[in-house]
Formats: C-alpha cells, structure tokens, sequence
C-alpha cells in the first residue's frame, strides 16, 4: 500500500513539473516570435502554455500584448485582467491594459489603470509615461496609426 502512495505521490509531481517546464518553454518561444512581430504566432505559443498551466500570469499578458498589437483590444483587456486578477501587482498588465482602454475609447478605464500602475510603482509608471510619449513623438506605434491615412 505503500509503495502505491509513493508511486501516486511521485507521478502528480512529476506531471507537475513537466507542466511548468513546458508552459515555460512555450511562453519562451512566444516572448521571443513577440519580439519579432510575429503575433499571432505567438499567440498560439501563449495558448499553450496556458494548456499546461492556466494560472500564468506571464502567459496572460504576453497574450495581452500579442492581442493589443493585432488591435483585438477587448481580448486584450480581457487578458490583462486575468493577468492582475492572478497577480494582484502586475504594474505592467496594469499600464497595458490602460494602453489597450484607451485605444478602445474608454479614457475612464485607462484612467484608473494608469493610476493603479503609479500607485504600485510612481518611479516605473512615470518611465512608461515618457516612453509613451517619446514613442508619439518620434514614430513609434501611436505615430504610425495617425499617418497610415496619409
């Protein structure tokens, strides 16, 4: 009997760690097809990952951001949400999802998600800011999407 409890024991365990090692891998991959604007690619990496382990936060905004930048911005408010609801101070899926409510039009709701991501952090969320706003000045995606009418 005994040796069927340890047996029990060593496969959840084993099965545990292979889940972590390769949702790990998968959100690898997928940080790294998101570095070169292969979203929705990544997309399908950031899925799987949360088929090993639905409880990744990491998974859920680099989904997030991968949905931002295919402009899917429900989807990808809907991710930064899991993603602050399973890490409660995740500055960035907080600024993120400010990000992805304003380009949504709702200027109430990234009001209070800029202002969630400066409670948490004034020095980092003052970083984004200016980044944000270097961004607008000197080509960066906001810029982009004024000109692509011209």
């Amino acid at each position: 009997m005994i040796r069927i409890f340890t047996l029990a024991i060593f496969l959840v365990f084993t099965q545990l760690i292979f889940a972590q090692q390769s949702a790990g891998e998968s959100l690898k991959i997928a940080a790294e097809l998101h570095e070169k604007k292969e979203y929705e690619s990544s997309l399908l990496f950031c899925n799987k990952a949360l088929d090993f382990n639905p409880n990744l936060p990491d998974a859920y905004f680099f989904r997030g951001l991968n949905n931002h930048e295919l402009e899917y911005y429900d989807d990808a408010i809907v991710d930064y949400t899991v993603a602050v609801k399973l890490k409660p101070d995740f500055l960035d899926a907080y600024y993120y999802r400010a990000k992805s409510k304003k380009a949504n039009k709702d200027f109430l709701g990234a009001a209070k998600d800029y202002n969630k991501a400066r409670e948490l952090s004034p020095s980092k969320a003052s970083l984004f800011v200016v980044k944000s706003v270097m961004s607008s000045l000197f080509g960066g995606s906001e810029n982009k999407e004024k000109t692509k009418g011209k």
